[in-house]
């Protein structure tokens, strides 16, 4: 079964708010997803390509790609380290290495977990 998003995911996806969903669809720039019985769109993958190259003129890269998260990761830290003092830069490296760390120790631990089919 294809995977259905809301519209306040897909904007979360595109990074767009949803409101530039729902405009780009009532001006015909994109054509609207399918609807549930509510009322609310339900917005499959490939409405959600359509939607980025029509509104990003790009294609659509799912946040669960390495390279994305890994973009969006350094960007973050970017904004972070501009806004703040050389005390808060320090602990703000700091905790990026802990998480770093821990997120290593995590995917070694669970790679033989997963890989047998236990959780």
């Amino acid at each position: 079964m294809k995977e259905l998003y809301s519209t306040r995911q897909v904007a979360g996806l595109l990074d767009v708010k949803p409101d530039t969903l729902q405009k780009a669809i009532w001006q015909n720039r994109i054509n609207p997803p399918a609807k549930g019985p509510g009322g609310a769109y339900f917005w499959t993958e490939a409405d959600i390509e359509h939607a980025s190259w029509a509104l990003l003129h790009r294609a659509y890269e799912p946040s669960n790609n390495p390279k994305n998260i890994e973009h969006k990761r350094e960007e973050q830290i970017n904004k972070l380290l501009v806004a703040s003092t050389p005390e808060e830069r320090k602990r703000i490296i700091e905790a990026c290495r802990e998480g770093q760390a821990l997120r290593q120790e995590l995917e070694q631990q669970s790679n033989g977990k997963f890989n047998d089919g236990e959780v």
